[in-house]
């Protein structure tokens, strides 16, 4: 789903695990470092991902306001990067620390 000029939303439901989602992001990542070739002009794209678990926010609009705050987060900290939001007062959260922080949001649902 299209957000806004360069932002788009990702949704993914039935996610299995902490690490089947870092498969989906670093996957994401992957593919958007990929080359784009429009007549004969190479063009670089980067990612940053704001990810939000669903039992971190109670309602759509708040799970879209935490995964917009990680994105802003992550894009902060850098291209080609991910930010998972955890607690009310805004924590980031990256590498194998998003895949803790992920299961134990897997536990609490």
């Amino acid at each position: 789903m299209r957000l806004g000029g360069d932002e788009f939303a990702v949704i993914i439901e039935d996610i299995e695990s902490a690490d089947a989602l870092d498969v989906v992001v670093r996957r994401l990542i992957a593919v958007m470092q990929q080359s784009i070739v429009v007549d004969r002009i190479t063009i670089q794209v980067t990612a940053s991902i704001g990810i939000a678990v669903c039992g971190s926010a109670a309602t759509a609009e708040s799970l879209m306001l935490a995964a917009d705050k990680a994105l802003y987060a992550a894009k902060a900290a850098g291209r080609n990067t991910f930010r998972l939001a955890t607690g009310e007062k805004g924590t980031w959260i990256t590498g194998s620390k998003c895949l803790s922080t992920a299961a134990e949001s897997d536990k609490a649902l």
